[in-house]
């Protein structure tokens, strides 16, 4: 039986546009599978004022390490401008883990301690007394009260007197 010669690069252009169809459609499949993500991600950026960063970020960076590991999250922050009273914080991560980390960054910065500063004028002949041999005095009394105490060096006021601050 043969075939027109019509009917047959009819059927063969058809093959061709049917291969060439299953390539472009898995290929769709295949850029479908790349891009397709499996949940929501977030980026939140969070105002944190210049005194409480350090709070947040934690000693050598546990603090932030530790909401990461236990959230999910990427935290990162901007670099420091010199007139700017806020640094911006970047949480990247599934919604519901950046939600959980900004609100984690919030009650950090609620919680933080407000610290107080007092100055005291005392006779220069007393600042002996206070800070004591080796500052063992001025030392103890900072660890037992979480303050720190500092004695004016050198700098002696009219009637002989010396400024003692005390942060806390």
């Amino acid at each position: 039986m043969a075939f027109p010669t019509n009917l047959v690069l009819i059927a063969l252009s058809l093959v061709g546009v049917g291969s060439l169809a299953y390539l472009l459609f898995t290929k769709d499949n295949e850029d479908e599978v790349i891009t397709v993500k499996s949940s929501k991600h977030l980026e939140i950026e969070i105002k944190v004022p210049n005194d409480c960063v350090p709070m947040v970020i934690g000693r050598q960076g546990s603090k932030i390490k530790e909401l990461e590991s236990t959230c999910g999250v990427k935290i990162n922050f901007n670099d420091r401008t010199d007139n700017a009273e806020f640094r911006i914080c970047r949480v990247r991560g599934p919604e519901e883990a950046a939600r959980l980390a900004e609100s984690s960054i919030h009650a950090v910065i609620a919680n933080q301690p407000l610290i107080e500063s007092y100055d005291l004028i005392v006779p220069n002949h007393c600042c002996g007394r206070i800070i004591g041999k080796n500052g063992d005095t001025i030392r103890n009394i900072s660890f037992s009260s979480n303050a720190k105490i500092t004695v004016s060096r050198g700098e002696t006021l009219p009637g002989n007197k010396r400024t003692v601050t005390i942060k806390g």
